[in-house]
Parts: C-alpha cells; structure tokens; sequence
C-alpha cells in the first residue's frame, strides 16, 4: 500500500498509479495463494511456476520505475 501512495505522490499521470496497483494486486494474489493453509498442504503441478511468477512480479518494479 505504501508503495502505491508513494507512487500517488511522487509520479506524474495515472499510468504510474495504475501499474504500480495492478503491481501490488498480482503479488497480493500470489501471496495469498502460496501462504494460505490448502496451498500449503495440497500443492498443484504449477505450483513451482506460479512461486517464480511471484518472484518475477515482485521484482518487476525495480527494473521498470527504477528512472523514472
């Protein structure tokens, strides 16, 4: 959450804001599922890619907004 305000305050126009949201929703969801207690126990085929997407996307916004 910190990161979107942060984004509100300090970038110009909503594009900034909108990726950095989008951003923060994708991570939450991956989080969320590789956290909670079923995905814990019962892991699907897809579950070590979905773990690498997690990595990726949380990675993501220091590549992309690390100039702007």
């Amino acid at each position: 959450m910190a990161s979107i305000v942060a984004t509100a305050a300090n970038r110009d126009g909503a594009g900034h804001l909108v990726a950095a949201t989008a951003v923060l929703a994708v991570t939450l969801g991956l989080h969320l599922l590789h956290s909670t207690r079923a995905a814990v126990r019962h892991r699907k085929p897809w579950w070590p890619w979905s773990l690498v997407a997690h990595g990726e996307v949380t990675c993501a916004p220091y590549c992309f907004f690390q100039g702007t």
